[in-house]
Protein backbone atom coordinates (compact mmCIF):
# COMPACT_ATOMS: atom_id res chain seq x y z
CA UNK A 1 0.00 0.00 0.00
CA UNK A 2 1.33 3.45 -0.99
CA UNK A 3 0.02 6.62 0.68
CA UNK A 4 0.59 9.85 -1.27
CA UNK A 5 0.91 13.26 0.36
CA UNK A 6 -2.58 14.27 -0.84
CA UNK A 7 -4.08 11.24 0.93
CA UNK A 8 -4.51 9.06 -2.16
CA UNK A 9 -4.03 5.38 -1.39
CA UNK A 10 -2.55 3.10 -4.04
CA UNK A 11 -2.77 -0.66 -3.61
CA UNK A 12 -0.39 -2.46 -5.98
CA UNK A 13 -0.54 -6.19 -6.70
CA UNK A 14 1.59 -8.37 -8.94
CA UNK A 15 0.09 -11.63 -10.19
CA UNK A 16 2.10 -14.13 -12.22
CA UNK A 17 -0.31 -17.01 -12.82
CA UNK A 18 -3.78 -16.67 -14.32
CA UNK A 19 -6.38 -15.91 -11.65
CA UNK A 20 -10.10 -16.60 -12.09
CA UNK A 21 -12.48 -13.82 -11.06
CA UNK A 22 -9.68 -11.24 -10.95
CA UNK A 23 -12.22 -8.45 -11.61
CA UNK A 24 -14.27 -9.42 -8.57
CA UNK A 25 -11.16 -9.73 -6.42
CA UNK A 26 -9.93 -6.28 -7.42
CA UNK A 27 -13.32 -4.68 -6.69
CA UNK A 28 -13.48 -6.44 -3.32
CA UNK A 29 -10.11 -5.12 -2.12
CA UNK A 30 -10.57 -1.68 -3.66
CA UNK A 31 -13.91 -1.41 -1.87
CA UNK A 32 -12.35 -2.46 1.44
CA UNK A 33 -9.57 0.10 1.03
CA UNK A 34 -12.07 2.85 0.24
CA UNK A 35 -14.54 2.14 3.06
CA UNK A 36 -11.74 1.40 5.52
CA UNK A 37 -10.76 5.08 5.53
CA UNK A 38 -13.71 6.10 7.68
CA UNK A 39 -14.09 5.43 11.35
CA UNK A 40 -17.36 5.72 13.25
CA UNK A 41 -18.64 9.29 13.09
CA UNK A 42 -16.31 10.42 10.27
CA UNK A 43 -17.72 12.53 7.45
CA UNK A 44 -17.87 11.31 3.85
CA UNK A 45 -15.92 14.39 2.81
CA UNK A 46 -12.86 12.85 4.44
CA UNK A 47 -12.77 10.06 1.85
CA UNK A 48 -9.70 10.21 -0.38
CA UNK A 49 -9.02 8.66 -3.75
CA UNK A 50 -8.16 4.95 -3.80
CA UNK A 51 -6.41 3.25 -6.71
CA UNK A 52 -5.86 -0.45 -7.30
CA UNK A 53 -3.00 -1.28 -9.67
CA UNK A 54 -2.93 -4.80 -11.10
CA UNK A 55 0.42 -5.79 -12.62
CA UNK A 56 -0.36 -9.01 -14.48
CA UNK A 57 2.05 -11.41 -16.14
CA UNK A 58 -0.81 -12.98 -18.06
CA UNK A 59 -3.38 -11.72 -20.57
CA UNK A 60 -6.55 -10.61 -18.83
CA UNK A 61 -8.37 -8.86 -21.68
CA UNK A 62 -8.23 -11.19 -24.67
CA UNK A 63 -10.13 -8.99 -27.17
CA UNK A 64 -7.42 -6.40 -27.78
CA UNK A 65 -3.69 -5.71 -27.54
CA UNK A 66 -3.92 -2.73 -25.15
CA UNK A 67 -1.28 -3.34 -22.49
CA UNK A 68 -2.30 -0.72 -19.93
CA UNK A 69 -5.66 0.80 -19.12
CA UNK A 70 -7.27 3.07 -16.53
CA UNK A 71 -10.80 2.22 -15.42
CA UNK A 72 -13.15 4.47 -13.43
CA UNK A 73 -16.86 5.04 -12.84
CA UNK A 74 -18.54 6.86 -15.73
CA UNK A 75 -21.95 7.46 -17.32
CA UNK A 76 -22.57 4.78 -19.97
CA UNK A 77 -24.43 7.20 -22.27
CA UNK A 78 -22.25 10.29 -22.08
CA UNK A 79 -18.97 8.71 -21.05
CA UNK A 80 -18.62 11.47 -18.43
CA UNK A 81 -16.69 10.42 -15.35
CA UNK A 82 -18.95 9.99 -12.32
CA UNK A 83 -16.21 10.24 -9.68
CA UNK A 84 -12.44 10.03 -9.45
CA UNK A 85 -12.49 8.65 -5.91
CA UNK A 86 -12.04 5.04 -7.08
CA UNK A 87 -9.85 3.89 -9.94
CA UNK A 88 -8.46 0.64 -11.32
CA UNK A 89 -5.31 0.41 -13.39
CA UNK A 90 -4.48 -2.86 -15.14
CA UNK A 91 -1.06 -3.49 -16.67
CA UNK A 92 -0.71 -6.61 -18.81
CA UNK A 93 3.01 -7.35 -19.19
CA UNK A 94 2.44 -10.03 -21.84
CA UNK A 95 1.05 -7.35 -24.20
CA UNK A 96 4.05 -5.06 -24.12
CA UNK A 97 4.85 -3.91 -27.68
CA UNK A 98 8.29 -3.91 -29.28
CA UNK A 99 10.61 -1.28 -27.87
CA UNK A 100 10.30 2.17 -29.37
CA UNK A 101 11.98 5.50 -28.81
CA UNK A 102 10.38 8.05 -26.48
CA UNK A 103 8.06 5.53 -24.83
CA UNK A 104 5.49 6.61 -22.23
CA UNK A 105 6.71 6.45 -18.65
CA UNK A 106 4.11 3.80 -17.77
CA UNK A 107 5.49 1.57 -20.54
CA UNK A 108 9.01 2.01 -19.17
CA UNK A 109 7.79 0.97 -15.73
CA UNK A 110 6.05 -2.06 -17.20
CA UNK A 111 9.27 -3.13 -18.90
CA UNK A 112 11.02 -2.75 -15.55
CA UNK A 113 8.36 -4.83 -13.76
CA UNK A 114 8.67 -7.49 -16.45
CA UNK A 115 12.45 -7.72 -16.23
CA UNK A 116 13.83 -11.26 -16.14
CA UNK A 117 17.56 -10.67 -15.65
CA UNK A 118 20.00 -8.29 -13.99
CA UNK A 119 20.98 -6.96 -17.42
CA UNK A 120 17.37 -6.02 -18.21
CA UNK A 121 16.97 -4.24 -14.87
CA UNK A 122 20.21 -2.34 -15.37
CA UNK A 123 19.19 -1.27 -18.89
CA UNK A 124 15.80 -0.04 -17.70
CA UNK A 125 17.38 1.81 -14.76
CA UNK A 126 19.23 3.99 -17.27
CA UNK A 127 16.05 5.09 -19.04
CA UNK A 128 14.40 6.96 -16.17
CA UNK A 129 15.61 8.67 -13.00
CA UNK A 130 12.90 7.17 -10.80
CA UNK A 131 13.30 3.69 -12.24
CA UNK A 132 17.01 4.05 -11.44
CA UNK A 133 16.12 4.83 -7.81
CA UNK A 134 13.74 1.85 -7.73
CA UNK A 135 16.50 -0.41 -9.05
CA UNK A 136 18.89 0.80 -6.34
CA UNK A 137 16.28 0.01 -3.68
CA UNK A 138 15.71 -3.40 -5.25
CA UNK A 139 19.43 -4.13 -5.02
CA UNK A 140 19.45 -3.09 -1.35
CA UNK A 141 16.48 -5.33 -0.60
CA UNK A 142 18.15 -8.25 -2.36
CA UNK A 143 21.36 -7.70 -0.39
CA UNK A 144 19.41 -7.44 2.88
CA UNK A 145 17.55 -10.65 2.03
CA UNK A 146 20.84 -12.48 1.43
CA UNK A 147 22.16 -11.16 4.75
CA UNK A 148 18.99 -12.31 6.49
CA UNK A 149 19.19 -15.78 4.98
CA UNK A 150 22.88 -16.03 5.92
CA UNK A 151 22.09 -14.90 9.48
CA UNK A 152 19.24 -17.40 9.80
CA UNK A 153 21.49 -20.19 8.51
CA UNK A 154 24.12 -19.36 11.14
CA UNK A 155 21.49 -19.15 13.86
CA UNK A 156 20.09 -22.52 12.82
CA UNK A 157 23.56 -24.09 12.91
CA UNK A 158 24.15 -22.71 16.43
CA UNK A 159 20.74 -23.92 17.64
CA UNK A 160 21.30 -27.38 16.15
CA UNK A 161 24.75 -27.62 17.75
CA UNK A 162 23.51 -26.50 21.17
CA UNK A 163 20.57 -28.88 20.96
CA UNK A 164 22.83 -31.80 20.06
CA UNK A 165 25.23 -30.95 22.88
CA UNK A 166 22.43 -30.73 25.43
CA UNK A 167 21.04 -34.01 24.16
CA UNK A 168 24.44 -35.67 24.44
CA UNK A 169 24.91 -34.32 27.97
CA UNK A 170 21.48 -35.61 28.97
CA UNK A 171 22.24 -39.03 27.51
CA UNK A 172 25.60 -39.09 29.29
CA UNK A 173 24.08 -38.05 32.62
CA UNK A 174 21.28 -40.59 32.24
CA UNK A 175 23.76 -43.32 31.34
CA UNK A 176 25.85 -42.56 34.43
CA UNK A 177 22.76 -42.53 36.67
CA UNK A 178 21.60 -45.80 35.14
CA UNK A 179 24.94 -47.49 35.86
CA UNK A 180 24.89 -46.26 39.47
CA UNK A 181 21.35 -47.59 39.85
CA UNK A 182 22.38 -50.96 38.38
CA UNK A 183 25.21 -51.37 40.89
CA UNK A 184 23.02 -50.53 43.83
CA UNK A 185 20.28 -52.88 42.66
CA UNK A 186 22.87 -55.64 42.46
CA UNK A 187 23.66 -54.93 46.13
CA UNK A 188 20.02 -55.52 46.98
CA UNK A 189 19.04 -51.92 47.69
CA UNK A 190 15.43 -50.89 47.11
CA UNK A 191 14.19 -48.05 44.92
CA UNK A 192 13.55 -45.57 47.74
CA UNK A 193 16.99 -46.05 49.22
CA UNK A 194 18.70 -45.67 45.84
CA UNK A 195 16.70 -42.49 45.10
CA UNK A 196 17.72 -41.01 48.46
CA UNK A 197 21.42 -41.79 47.99
CA UNK A 198 21.55 -40.55 44.39
CA UNK A 199 19.34 -37.56 45.22
CA UNK A 200 16.86 -38.39 42.45
CA UNK A 201 13.09 -38.79 42.49
CA UNK A 202 11.78 -42.33 42.88
CA UNK A 203 9.93 -42.26 39.54
CA UNK A 204 13.20 -41.74 37.65
CA UNK A 205 14.97 -44.50 39.57
CA UNK A 206 12.00 -46.83 39.04
CA UNK A 207 12.06 -46.12 35.30
CA UNK A 208 15.78 -46.92 35.16
CA UNK A 209 15.27 -50.06 37.21
CA UNK A 210 12.57 -51.22 34.79
CA UNK A 211 14.92 -50.63 31.84
CA UNK A 212 17.68 -52.57 33.57
CA UNK A 213 15.30 -55.47 34.28
CA UNK A 214 14.16 -55.54 30.63
CA UNK A 215 17.77 -55.57 29.41
CA UNK A 216 18.57 -58.38 31.84
CA UNK A 217 15.55 -60.42 30.70
CA UNK A 218 16.39 -59.83 27.03
CA UNK A 219 20.02 -60.86 27.59
CA UNK A 220 18.98 -64.04 29.40
CA UNK A 221 16.53 -64.89 26.62
CA UNK A 222 19.22 -64.51 23.96
CA UNK A 223 21.61 -66.62 25.99
CA UNK A 224 18.97 -69.33 26.36
CA UNK A 225 18.26 -69.32 22.64
CA UNK A 226 21.95 -69.66 21.95
CA UNK A 227 22.30 -72.67 24.25
CA UNK A 228 19.22 -74.41 22.79
CA UNK A 229 20.51 -73.76 19.29
CA UNK A 230 23.68 -75.64 20.04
Amino acid sequence: MVLLQNGTQIDMEMQVAYFDYWNARVLFYLGKTFTGQLKKGDSYEELKKCVHVSILDFIHFTDDDVCCRRISFCDEKTGKKYTDLMEIQILELKKLPQKMQDEEEIILWMRFFGGKSREEFEDMAKTNEYIGIAYEELQKLSADELKRLDYEAREKAVRDYNSQMRSALRRGARGKLKEQTRKKLEKGMNIDAIAEILEEDTDTIQELADEIEKEKTSSQKKTGEGISGE
